[in-house]
């Protein structure tokens, strides 16, 4: 079933669907409480297409899941990337390809805008089947999250 659906970009009319999205990714893996304003405004950047976008899967009303990407520099450099802020598939989803297709998303972004692609997984969730998944798909992993003093999610 998974495979009847495709990563297309997001618009407006799918606000709603990432923002409910957004929350349970916060309730899983964040480290702080999802500022739904700031949420919004990269949102904005995405629809605007100001240096961002977001990828979805699935009808509107319905979204199986999503990702946000972002083109930026590093603290340290003035050389452009494209930097993955968020990767969520519906929990409801997890045992389809959309994870791969959302990745796959990333990658192609990442060819056409012949920018190297910051992608990685911040969770305390299934995070090794994570990585797994990160490493079949993108390769050689170039680092290593860790948090000290605080712990990922609420649930």
């Amino acid at each position: 079933m998974s495979d009847t659906f495709v990563v297309r970009t997001a618009t407006r009319d799918d606000e709603k669907d990432i923002l409910k999205l957004c929350e349970l990714l916060a309730e899983e893996n964040a480290v702080f409480p999802m500022s739904e304003a700031k949420v919004r405004q990269k949102l904005n950047q995405a629809f605007d297409k100001q240096l961002a976008m977001c990828g979805v899967i699935g009808p509107r009303g319905s979204l199986r899941g999503s990702i946000f990407l972002e083109v930026g520099t590093l603290w340290y450099t003035d050389t452009f990337g494209l930097h993955e802020l968020w990767n969520f598939v519906h929990p409801d989803h997890r045992h389809s390809n959309y994870a791969h297709m959302l990745i796959d998303f990333a990658k192609e972004c990442s060819t056409k805008l012949k920018l190297p692609l910051h992608i990685g997984v911040f969770s305390n969730k299934r995070t090794n089947a994570k990585v797994r998944l990160y490493k079949r798909r993108l390769g050689k992993p170039a680092g290593a999250f860790f948090l000290y003093n605080g712990q990922t999610g609420t649930t």
